[in-house]
């Protein structure tokens, strides 16, 4: 169990290593929604950091949703993970594989093969915390 919670903090290290930011109308220019999203990725580890889940959470959905909405890759998985890591500390499992959807399932962006082996040792971690009594 260790390994793997060695492997979850490697995982989850390399995924933060991008950051996104806040809410911005989405007919702004693409550099400024960018810029938006790393500023909203940054709240929202700020807000981790305090422990401020429920923050963080609403603050990587947005960075989430603002690297959609440039097609950042890189962003986008970032901001999956990170939040998929969240959902998971507040005990909503099912929410924290759904993260992932946008690199495992739909994925209509070129991810790179490290972050798309981050988001499945994400999902092999959430199966084995359901399966723990």
């Amino acid at each position: 169990m260790r390994i793997l919670a060695a492997l979850m903090a490697c995982a989850l290290a390399a995924a933060c290593a991008r950051a996104p930011a806040p809410a911005q109308p989405q007919t702004q220019a693409p550099a400024m929604q960018s810029s938006a999203a790393m500023e909203a990725n940054r709240r929202a580890e700020a807000s981790l950091r305090r422990g401020d889940l429920e923050v963080a959470a609403l603050r990587y959905r947005e960075a989430l949703r603002l690297s959609l909405a440039v097609e950042d890759a890189n962003g986008v998985a970032a901001n999956a993970l990170s939040l998929s890591v969240v959902l998971q500390r507040q005990g909503k499992v099912d929410e924290a594989r759904a993260s992932l959807a946008p690199l495992l399932e739909r994925a209509t962006l070129e991810f790179p093969a490290e972050r798309r082996a981050q988001a499945a040792l994400r999902r092999a971690v959430l199966d084995l915390d359901e399966r723990r009594p």
